[in-house]
């Protein structure tokens, strides 16, 4: 503040010697601007003055704590929201209808191999009207089961897989395959064909 005063103590003496004396066109050239200059920076002085007054001034807004009865406090954390799981479907297959009647069409004891499974030969005639045509091409036997390999009617099969809506390759044996029909397991040698 002294600064501003000094500087208008300065400017009343500078007008009062102007009055006394009577200046030349080229001091009164100069001495406009010089006035102009002065009130330039008399003007600087006052708008800085007056921002940093503005900002001492105005309230300054508290830093924000959490508030400890608020529902985000640490303490208190606000319920969380439980969630409902739905229980897996079940799915139900339909196991088709048995084409023909197993247990009144058992092969005979005498046809049975001796792992007690029939030769597709041994079948009753109603089974084996309602077998799929069955060509085995490639046939390939591994002491690990996920190596076992068969090529039936052009699919590469591993064990446990449908050759048919009815039909199941059970088992892949070292001498060919067994098979499943509405229940019903038979064989058949490697690289044969059903029918001839």
């Amino acid at each position: 503040m002294s600064y501003i005063l000094d500087a208008l103590n300065k400017a009343d003496q500078a007008r009062k010697e102007g009055e006394q004396a009577i200046p030349s066109p080229q001091q009164q050239v100069s001495n406009v601007a010089t006035s102009s200059n002065f009130g330039r920076g008399f003007l600087l002085v006052v708008v800085i003055a007056s921002i940093t007054m503005f900002f001492w001034l105005s309230p300054r807004q508290p830093e924000s704590q959490p508030d400890p009865n608020s529902a985000t406090s640490i303490d208190k954390q606000a319920p969380i929201p439980q969630v409902q799981t739905q229980q897996p479907r079940q799915i139900v297959q339909n196991k088709p209808e048995p084409l023909f009647n197993t247990e009144a069409e058992l092969p005979a004891e005498e046809a049975l191999e001796p792992e007690g499974i029939p030769n597709i030969m041994a079948l009753p005639q109603s089974v084996l009207n309602a077998l799929p045509a069955i060509k085995i091409s490639a046939h390939t036997y591994s002491e690990s089961a996920g190596k076992r390999m068969v090529i039936i009617n052009g699919k590469m099969l591993h064990e446990n897989k449908y050759i048919s809506e009815h039909l199941l390759l059970k088992t892949i044996t070292q001498d060919g395959i067994e098979l499943e029909i509405d229940g019903m397991l038979f064989s058949m040698e490697a690289l044969t064909s059903w029918p001839d």
